[in-house]
């Protein structure tokens, strides 16, 4: 979850109660007494596949940018996607640095550094080095 503005934030994927890996986007807004959830619209080509684990950063007021994480399918994801608020899309991005083996992370932390334009990711796990253990009431 990302602050957007400064009374809504912003929700993408997750696990749900039954298991299931979201590929969802929402927004909460935030008011005086509540808030509201909201549903936020998709349009293009790009389905986004369901994800947890991720991390996400809000560039320029104009792009939530998602990065790593897990899929049902998938246990360490290398790729990164962001969505565009002025045409309401998602799409691939393509990065610089590091082998794909590498940039397969999920629990960690990510943040913009306007000065640089870049997108700093710290900590998480790697497939060699982690583990799942999965609880099931």
């Amino acid at each position: 979850m990302v602050a957007y503005t400064q009374n809504t934030l912003l929700m993408f994927g997750g696990t749900l109660a039954d298991g299931t890996i979201s590929n969802e986007l929402w927004s909460f807004i935030v008011t005086v007494n509540t808030g509201t959830w909201q549903r936020q619209a998709t349009t293009g080509n790009l389905q986004m596949p369901g994800l947890t684990d991720h991390t996400a950063c809000i560039v320029d007021d104009r792009y939530l940018y998602i990065y790593g994480g897990r899929s049902e399918s998938v246990n360490f994801m290398s790729k990164m996607y962001r969505y565009d608020f002025t045409n309401y899309h998602w799409e691939e991005v393509n990065y610089r640095g590091g082998t794909i083996s590498d940039l397969r992370v999920s629990g960690h932390s990510m943040v913009y550094h306007p000065e640089s334009r870049s997108l700093i990711v710290f900590g998480g796990f790697k497939p060699r080095y982690s583990r799942r253990v999965c609880y099931h009431p």
